[in-house]
């Protein structure tokens, strides 16, 4: 039976050790895609990249903290042994009930369930990966948790006009609270 060991190391990632090198490979192969259209990328072509985002670096050990889930499942799928740094698994003891109070504090919207369930894990886990397709409310979430947190907080965007989009979108969220985006 081969076991996992998975070390805190920083809020961005966890360490992941295995006994095995073959368990390495698999891990990396698990937490890994093909970028879309990578075949006419010119790196590819190139044949100096394959195609593939690696979340596991196997050279560091190295795997986002956010996807601790994904790992305990990919380990109980292969009736694989853990041992999880316990400040790993701190959680936050938040109800249903009074996140919607305080939800219901910052803005005059209505959030739809994926959104509201996205928000609770998010404050739970103290962190959460999200793929959420256009228009589904990523910046109403991370609106709230940035007023959840109340912290200073850089919001980091790819391009300029989601920049101002994002600005927009936080203001009128706040409109008639005391919080200025």
């Amino acid at each position: 039976m081969y076991r996992i060991y998975v070390k805190y190391k920083d809020d961005v990632h966890m360490r992941v050790l295995c006994e095995e090198t073959s368990v390495e490979f698999e891990i990396r192969d698990y937490f890994s895609f093909f970028v879309a259209n990578y075949r006419f990328h010119p790196k590819f072509k190139a044949r100096v990249w394959n195609g593939k985002i690696n979340l596991y670096n196997r050279s560091n050990k190295l795997l986002y903290r956010g996807l601790l889930t994904e790992l305990i499942k990919f380990c109980i799928d292969r009736k694989y042994q853990m041992d999880i740094d316990p400040i790993l698994l701190e959680k936050n003891e938040i109800t249903e009930e009074a996140l919607s109070e305080f939800l219901n504090t910052i803005t005059k919207y209505t959030y739809w369930d994926h959104q509201l369930d996205a928000i609770h894990k998010a404050i739970k886990n103290n962190r959460l990966l999200l793929l959420s397709p256009t228009s589904s409310g990523k910046s109403l979430i991370q609106y709230s948790l940035l007023r959840y947190y109340d912290v200073k907080s850089l919001v980091i965007v790819p391009k300029i006009n989601l920049v101002n989009q994002l600005k927009t979108d936080f203001q009128d969220y706040a409109k008639g609270t005391d919080w200025i985006a």
